[in-house]
């Protein structure tokens, strides 16, 4: 099995048993299976389906949101100004939380992609409310992105335990 889209993701566990002191990364120790259904969330953009991606992973009590630009998730078009794709990229990921049962309170590890290093006040701005008090593990790396009128991208991990 693989993990693609409907497919069930196989995990191979190490028993322990009757492995005659074999580590765990021994390819020839016992292993059991064990199957974790993988969610696949999707935001409708058309990137997904070009690309072949999800908006969202949930595996386990893990949910993975892919790499968001600032894109209107309604009108699909990318404003001018790095305030207004932070906000739309914020609510993409919302959206993409609730859908698979998770919160931005969930959040334990975010990542930003900005295009120029000013916009990292901006982005304090507006990601300040929603992280105040929950305090994510976070890194902002300073690079370019797949089409020049985007300014900022956000990447976030969930974790529910």
């Amino acid at each position: 099995m693989n993990g693609r889209p409907g497919r069930l993701f196989r995990e191979k566990r190490w028993t322990g048993r009757g492995g005659g002191g074999k580590a765990p990364c021994d390819p020839f120790a016992p292993q059991q299976e064990s199957f974790m259904p993988r969610q696949l969330i999707s935001s409708g953009s058309p990137f997904e389906a070009q690309v072949g991606y999800s908006r969202a992973v949930v595996q386990g009590d893990w949910c993975f949101v892919a790499g968001t630009t600032g894109m209107d998730p309604d009108t699909k078009v990318m404003p001018g100004d790095v305030v207004e794709q932070g906000r739309n990229a914020f609510k993409t990921i919302g959206k993409a939380l609730d859908e698979a049962g998770f919160s931005f309170a969930d959040v334990v590890r975010v990542n930003y992609y900005i295009t120029d290093a000013a916009y990292w006040d901006v982005m304090g701005d507006i990601a300040g409310p929603i992280f105040g008090d929950i305090r994510p593990a976070a890194s902002c790396v300073i690079a370019g992105l797949v089409k020049p009128e985007m300014k900022i991208e956000i990447e976030v991990t969930a974790f529910k335990g």
